[in-house]
């Protein structure tokens, strides 16, 4: 082999290892994260939220129009302290947060925003009636929650309840995860 073929075959190595780890650089910082257990009073609270749109304006093309699982966000008030939270789904309409401290809590509020480019178009729906509560120490698992939207109104919320569905949902997402140690609490979703 000469210096020249010795060269090519050296870059091209050179070439695919720099493509493939900054391909790895994206994929992990592109996956979620979760925080992991710390103490035995750390408390996890997951779901799922669908949305469904129909009949709704359609602008440069963008649309809430559909079944959309991520980045729907869920607007929560503690009933006691008035403190308010957010989560937001993540892939495949599964959300998860530590931020919630042990209490009963009402859904404020569900907001849908799906933008390309410049354009983009939101709906949001206010329950004001749906509650529920967290347990210290434990995965409280909500299930799963379908909010169906209309244009002009129509708009509900139905609570599936779909725990099993939820938690094979969430040890997939994270199955190296040490919440899956802890004991997992299905939490019903109320209307008041």
């Amino acid at each position: 082999m000469n210096d020249l073929t010795i060269f090519v075959k050296d870059m091209k190595m050179k070439v695919f290892f720099f493509g493939y780890s900054v391909s790895l650089i994206f994929l992990v910082i592109g996956c979620a994260t979760l925080p992991e257990p710390g103490t035995a009073h750390d408390t996890l609270v997951i779901g799922m939220i669908i949305h469904t749109g129909k009949d709704f304006h359609t602008y440069s093309h963008v649309s809430v129009n559909g079944v959309h699982r991520t980045g729907i966000e869920m607007k929560l008030k503690n009933i006691t302290t008035n403190d308010e939270y957010s989560v937001k789904t993540e892939k495949n309409g599964l959300f998860y947060t530590v931020a919630l401290p042990p209490g009963t809590y009402r859904i404020d509020q569900f907001y849908l925003k799906v933008s390309s480019g410049s354009a983009w178009a939101d709906t949001y729906y206010s329950p004001g009636n749906l509650t529920f509560t967290i347990v210290k120490g434990k995965i409280n698992n909500l299930g799963m929650i379908n909010w169906d939207g209309r244009m002009g109104g129509d708009t509900n919320v139905q609570l599936s309840q779909l725990y099993n569905y939820v938690e094979n949902e969430f040890r997939t997402q994270f199955s190296g995860s040490g919440w899956l140690k802890r004991d997992m609490t299905n939490q019903n979703i109320t209307k008041k």
